[in-house]
């Protein structure tokens, strides 16, 4: 992805992807961190697009880590989608 923003969106799938793009810095700080990342909340409304780009990072930086999210996943299709991005789920209600 180029650092050029599209002059307009065209569908959902490309803004998922232009807001899970991991920044310079992003890529650097997940190069300089030890451990997993746990994503709690993840299928909230920003929970996606960060673990795709906490997921992304580290994948940039050569500091492969497991990006692991917690939610209830009321909606399955969202657990599915973070699964195909090489996320692992849990499924948990934090208020149980």
């Amino acid at each position: 992805m180029t650092s050029a923003l599209p002059r307009s969106i065209a569908n959902v799938q490309q803004l998922d992807a232009l807001l899970s793009y991991p920044p310079g810095y992003v890529v650097e700080t997940m190069r300089n961190l030890d451990g997993d990342l746990l994503v709690l909340g993840v299928a909230g409304k920003m929970g996606p697009t960060l673990a795709m780009m906490a997921q992304r990072a580290s994948i940039a930086a050569g500091s492969p880590r497991r990006v692991i999210g917690v939610a209830r996943f009321s909606d399955p299709s969202q657990r599915q989608g973070l699964e195909a991005a090489g996320i692992e789920t849990l499924r948990c209600d934090l208020l149980n």
